[in-house]
């Protein structure tokens, strides 16, 4: 009895022990896409099919993907990048400056990301690409105003 108890102890913690733990980051947005944008993950519907270029010419438009999943996840984008919720447990919620949620069929979501944003979209800002953006802008505010500086100069 002792015998089979320890066997299913160490099968058991052998199991767990395989799995990747999750981040907090993972937690927070799955939370988010529950809770806030009601959306419930359907195995079926869910699935991105594998695509398959269409090629007839509609309406002057060039030939794209025709395959899409009748009932997308929501779009996760961190710092600029897609992500699906699985490639977040790598990051840590406290690196995270700003998390944006768009709402499912919010105007400017849609504008932006077009049907991939049908329901809904997380924007993740980590404080790295903040500071990164900052810096950027004040190096353009500035060299703005050189220019300009140049040109009331030549008049």
């Amino acid at each position: 009895m002792k015998f089979k108890f320890f066997i299913i102890f160490i099968l058991g913690a052998s199991l767990l022990y395989g799995q990747k733990a999750k981040s907090d980051l993972y937690f927070k947005v799955d939370s988010i896409i529950k809770y806030e944008l009601k959306f419930k993950f359907d195995s079926l519907k869910s699935v991105v099919q594998k695509p398959e270029w269409d090629t007839t010419k509609q309406r002057g438009l060039y030939p794209s993907f025709s395959s899409f999943p009748e009932h997308p996840p929501p779009l996760i984008i961190l710092d600029h990048t897609i992500y699906q919720i699985e490639g977040l447990n790598d990051y840590k919620l406290r690196h995270v400056e700003r998390i944006t949620v768009y709402m499912p069929g919010d105007s400017i979501s849609t504008l932006l990301y077009r049907k991939s944003a049908i329901n809904g979209t997380v924007i993740i800002t980590t404080k790295k690409h903040a500071r990164k953006t900052k810096k950027n802008n004040r190096k353009e505010k500035r060299r703005k105003i050189r220019i300009f500086k140049r040109m009331t100069r030549t008049n």
